[in-house]
């Protein structure tokens, strides 16, 4: 808690793994064990590419959060297809 989560954003075609040359954007969110979305955020992707730039509350509890980050066309489909990592906070 009260630290900043940087990352960089790679937006590509799934068949080429050419860049995305649209300038959509990326949501993401930070959800907890239970499944609680403590916060989104979205990022424009320019060129194939965006920063994320991520403060964690000092609110947030110690724990194991999973951020989550997804275009709008990708909630069409299963959730395999959405990135998702697991963070640890305060450990």
């Amino acid at each position: 808690p009260g630290d900043t989560l940087y990352g960089k954003i790679f937006l590509v075609n799934g068949r080429s793994h050419q860049y995305f040359d649209g300038t959509p954007m990326v949501y993401v969110d930070f959800v907890t064990e239970s499944g609680v979305t403590q916060n989104s955020y979205t990022v424009r992707i320019k060129e194939g590419t965006g920063n994320l730039f991520m403060p964690i509350p000092n609110d947030f509890g110690e724990g194991t959060y999973a951020l989550r980050a997804y275009t709008q066309y990708q909630k069409n489909f299963d959730e395999d297809y959405i990135f998702q990592k697991e963070i640890k906070v305060g450990f």
